[in-house]
């Protein structure tokens, strides 16, 4: 499949043509005039930032003030009803008491329950809804609850006997584990330096621990787990300041970076972006990108500490942080870093109803090079066979379904020549395709087409009805 695409979109690039030279850049004009601590994106992809004082939204090109802070804002979620949840050390005009957990229900500022004794590093939300929240707190909800806790939407609840000291990172495995890394060197009584795994029920020591603070976590695609910090080993492994776990060892991105890594990410394509204090020989000034075999700096890097690490849904990376200047530019506290050769994914023809409802397709991951492309179909039939149609061409105006397959109805339309195709199953009404374009240069700016046709069956397994999505306009991009 991989060598199919590669070779199908690759002849429609002229072979004379030169390879798309991209390059990253810094766009102008983005900042937040001030030291950004934290920065998280929202579902509608808003970005929304944690500062001494406030938590701004920006959407658009307008920055929104939620509210203002006696204190410091240095974690940010969002619970499933969209809520805001803000933790940090502050008060809040209006809310008696210092509250390290607060909830912005679009109006107003109020307690999330009684919330944590103590300052909040870090939260995440769970795939459940719950809110995990982690720092440096003995107390949570009136019980004990050492540095990490739970709110279910109702109460706050402990996690064992939690940690003996700080925790500044927290990550949810796909099992539903938890890691958390920080400064402690016990959880749940247990040896556990700096990174440890909550399975529901006991804290355990995770991948024989670090010999200094873990300040970041974050889940690869290929479900490695990636760790920075200020450590220069994990499990013995000498790993300086990040690393990755691949399920049975450590693995060092070379020789590491030469101060603390206080945030990272990973890139469309698998490259890693690493933020912190660092400045080292290769140019990598605060920022810098590990592309498998070298670190490099990344257009001209920061004066000051890079703190946060935020993805966009354009693919653009936010970095925030102590600094007043990045790549040369007055981007003080936040700045934006994109791609001369975007990706990109647009809704394309029309989509006609099924018996699951308004059939429509939209882009979960964009169609980078070097990673795995991938759609939802939502409204489908509850039982169905879903062809995962892409093309290197549209069929324009649409050619009619019933013209060719009797049994669907009018108005349902094949929007893309189906030159690949993945068969799928749904028996809830939605299904997700997936298709990996290679790292090959002669994809880069090229436009294909992707849609899903849905093949109704009934109880006896018979064909009832034919139906289809709208189809995506994708566009190759790098990063």
């Amino acid at each position: 499949m991989r060598t199919l695409l590669a070779a199908c979109l690759a002849s429609f690039v002229p072979l004379a043509a030169a390879p798309t030279q991209c390059a990253n850049q810094w766009l102008p004009g983005v900042d937040a005039g001030l030291t950004v601590i934290t920065s998280t994106t929202l579902p509608n992809g808003d970005l929304l930032i944690g500062t001494f004082g406030t938590v701004r939204q920006r959407s658009g090109g307008t920055w929104l003030p939620l509210g203002g802070f006696i204190g410091w804002v240095g974690a940010l979620a969002v619970l499933p009803n969209g809520d805001i949840v803000a933790g940090g050390q502050f008060t809040v005009p209006g809310v008696p008491g210092i509250h390290p957990v607060l909830r912005w229900d679009g109006t107003s500022w109020s307690p999330l329950g009684f919330g944590t004794h103590g300052i909040v590093h870090t939260m995440t939300t769970l795939a459940n809804g719950d809110l995990i929240a982690g720092g440096a707190f003995w107390s949570t909800g009136g019980a004990p609850g050492n540095m990490i806790a739970r709110w279910d939407g109702t109460t706050w609840s402990a996690l064992g006997t939690g940690a003996d000291y700080l925790v500044r990172t927290i990550l949810e495995l796909p099992n539903g584990d938890l890691l958390i890394g920080g400064n402690f060197t016990t959880a749940g009584g247990a040896p556990a330096a700096g990174l440890a795994r909550w399975d529901g029920s006991a804290w355990s020591q995770f991948g024989g621990g670090a010999d200094g603070g873990v300040l970041a976590l974050r889940l690869l695609a290929n479900g490695d787990v990636l760790a920075a910090g200020d450590f220069l080993a994990l499990g013995g492994v000498p790993a300086a300041r990040i690393a990755r776990w691949n399920g049975s060892t450590w693995l060092p991105l070379g020789a590491g970076l030469g101060a603390t890594v206080t945030t990272a990410l990973e890139l469309p394509d698998g490259d890693i972006l690493a933020g912190g204090t660092f400045d080292d020989a290769a140019g990598a000034l605060r920022i810098a990108r590990w592309d498998g075999a070298t670190w490099t700096g990344i257009a001209g890097g920061a004066n000051g500490r890079v703190d946060s690490l935020a993805r966009l849904p354009n693919g653009d990376v936010v970095a925030s942080g102590a600094f007043s200047t990045m790549g040369g530019l007055a981007l003080a506290g936040l700045a934006q870093l994109t791609t001369t050769c975007p990706a990109s994914a647009t809704a394309f023809g029309s989509a006609c109803p099924s018996s699951g409802g308004a059939n429509a397709l939209a882009a979960v991951a964009l169609p980078w090079v070097e990673s795995t492309f991938r759609a939802r179909g939502t409204g489908l039939p509850t039982s169905a066979i879903v062809v995962a149609a892409t093309g290197l061409t549209a069929v324009v105006p649409g050619l009619p379904l019933d013209s060719v397959l009797p049994i669907a109805p009018a108005g349902c339309l094949l929007h893309v020549s189906p030159d690949i195709q993945q068969p799928l199953l749904t028996t809830t009404g939605s299904a997700e395709s997936s298709l990996f374009l290679p790292a090959a240069a002669a994809l880069i700016g090229v436009t294909f087409w992707h849609q899903m046709v849905a093949f109704e069956v009934d109880l006896a397994g018979s064909f009832v009805e034919i139906t289809s999505t709208n189809a995506l306009q994708l566009t190759a991009g790098a990063f």
